[in-house]
């Protein structure tokens, strides 16, 4: 199967990564190999520090190499975590929210501060992400 090795700078979190292709190289995975998080061997070629990033088509999916290790002058395998956020791009952003404000006192050593709110953003989308597993992104402070 095809796999595209990448180089980006751009942040783990951002959606829309900028990629610079350095290779297209074909592999053969073992059939025990995980799709979250796959290891790839690849023979040697002079930008091999330079990868960074790989999508594989038949996943469907994209990856941070967060390790690469030499196993001989020949072999590197390159360990891979899925970007969740470039593999589901599309429903994220095509995505639509409802967004919901409230305000609730908040309590410092049991008394209230009126001064003080907490916001909850209530988000609906209308898309479902296609995965048998789903993630909920919950963020604090301000």
């Amino acid at each position: 199967m095809e796999c595209y090795l990448y180089h980006t700078t751009d942040p783990e979190n951002k959606v829309n990564k900028q990629l610079e292709q350095i290779a297209l190289r074909n592999i053969h995975l073992k059939r025990d190999e995980s799709q979250e998080s796959p290891h790839i061997k690849l023979r040697t070629f002079e930008e091999v520090p330079q990868v960074n990033y790989i999508y594989i088509p038949n996943f469907k999916r994209y990856y941070f190499v967060t390790e690469i290790e030499n196993l001989n002058n020949q072999i590197f395998d390159f360990y891979c975590e899925t970007d969740v956020l470039m593999t589901y791009k599309e429903p994220i952003l095509n995505g639509t929210a409802t967004i919901t404000k409230t305000k609730n006192p908040t309590y410092f050593n049991g008394g209230t501060n009126e001064d003080s709110r907490t916001e909850t953003d209530k988000y609906y989308s209308d898309v479902t992400i296609p995965d048998k597993e789903s993630k909920i992104l919950v963020t604090l402070g301000g």
